[in-house]
């Protein structure tokens, strides 16, 4: 009895489940569900005792088969988190002491993703771009390709040796369907390396990293 009420105390508190959730426990219950009733059918048609272990076996496993297959299609066709961050992205004019900074990112998706740029902001030492970037842009990227996309760009004095430090944020809202409900927002740290004024490359860092 105690059992029962700890249960019925379970369900009581329990939330109205996601159908992500209900799904989940369908996967579970669904070949269990199926296979006990393919048994009791064997068992009111007299099977053999053999034959009915073998029956009610095949059908949990081709059961459990197709549900997980069609959860990995399912899983396949979902937009959250298919589009990933790759890299940062500085593009250094060689004619001037000015760089770009931006961002790479890559669709994981088996389908094109719509994205749309609402947000960036960057800055090499103290000095960010003269002129703001005009947002939003879209930008439609294809199954398992790159994007990517940099601010304007930033003149500054360049140390004779040394990192002259710097940062990118940006957030991207992303879907499909001329639906984007999804956002990947982020923010990095920049070094550009230099020796003897001489521009050697750059690196970059997750902003929660000291």
């Amino acid at each position: 009895m105690g059992y029962l009420r700890t249960i019925v105390k379970m369900l009581g508190a329990a939330s109205v489940p996601a159908p992500w959730d209900i799904w989940a426990g369908l996967q579970v219950v669904s070949p269990i569900l199926l296979a006990g009733v393919a048994a009791v059918v064997g068992l009111w048609q007299e099977v053999n005792l053999f034959y009915l272990i073998v029956g009610s076996s095949l059908t949990f496993a081709s059961m459990s088969v197709g549900l997980v297959s069609f959860s990995v299609w399912r899983l396949n066709r979902l937009v959250d988190d298919k589009l990933g961050f790759v890299a940062v992205r500085v593009a250094k004019n060689h004619h001037a002491n000015a760089a770009r900074i931006g961002f790479e990112l890559k669709n994981l998706a088996d389908f094109p993703l719509e994205c749309e740029v609402v947000h960036i902001k960057s800055r090499i030492g103290n000095v960010v771009p003269a002129v703001d970037r005009k947002l939003p842009v879209k930008i439609t990227v294809r199954p398992q390709d790159l994007m990517w996309f940099v601010d304007n760009e930033i003149e500054f004095n360049p140390p004779d040796s040394g990192g002259l430090p710097g940062f990118v944020e940006f957030k991207v809202r992303y879907g499909r369907g001329g639906k984007r409900k999804c956002e990947l927002s982020q923010k990095k740290w920049v070094t550009l390396g230099f020796d003897k004024g001489e521009y050697l490359g750059a690196n970059w860092s997750n902003a929660d990293q000291s």
